[in-house]
């Protein structure tokens, strides 16, 4: 037993932490996507397959162009030099960016894009707008009306000292 826990352990013949990290990215809920220096894809979760409908067989080696084919404006953000965008398709928002991978000696040997899903987060911050503009119709209105009762008030004292 102590034998094979110093193999295990010390040795590090087994090492959770790359085990870990693979298990995390394939779950987590963003879509991740991994492109080498040729711009095609060589790696994606299994988020990143349910919102393309495809299998990581149908995808792994394919040009960005092809694989985001969906929301082409992402391609500048392979191709060029910016790091985010908003992306809406199939009714979702999605915020995407993309991070260059750079070797030991500081050369991009590619580029790892993750979009998150942020259709719930527009739909409250519509929801919020659409709450403040009724609010300022309502400031207004009962603004209006105050003032109103203001001219009323003015005008029954002027009417007194008549």
């Amino acid at each position: 037993m102590v034998l094979l826990f110093l193999c295990v352990y010390k040795l590090k013949l087994i090492d959770i932490v790359p085990l870990a990290r693979d298990k995390i990215v394939e779950d987590m809920d963003d879509i991740v996507m991994v492109f080498d220096s040729n711009k095609r894809l060589v790696d994606l979760n299994k988020s990143a397959q349910r919102t393309l409908s495809a299998s990581r067989e149908e995808l792994i080696g394919k040009e960005a162009e092809y694989v985001i084919s969906m929301c082409p404006e992402i391609n500048e953000l392979i191709y060029g030099g910016k790091k985010q965008k908003m992306c809406e398709k199939f009714g979702k928002y999605f915020d995407v960016r993309v991070t260059p991978l750079r070797d030991e000696g500081n050369v991009e040997v590619g580029r790892i894009l993750i979009a998150r899903d942020i259709t719930d987060l527009r739909r409250y911050q519509s929801e919020l707008e659409n709450l403040n503009k009724n609010l300022e119709i309502e400031v207004k209105r009962r603004t209006e009306y105050i003032q109103k009762l203001l001219d009323q008030k003015n005008d029954f004292i002027k009417q007194l000292g008549h």
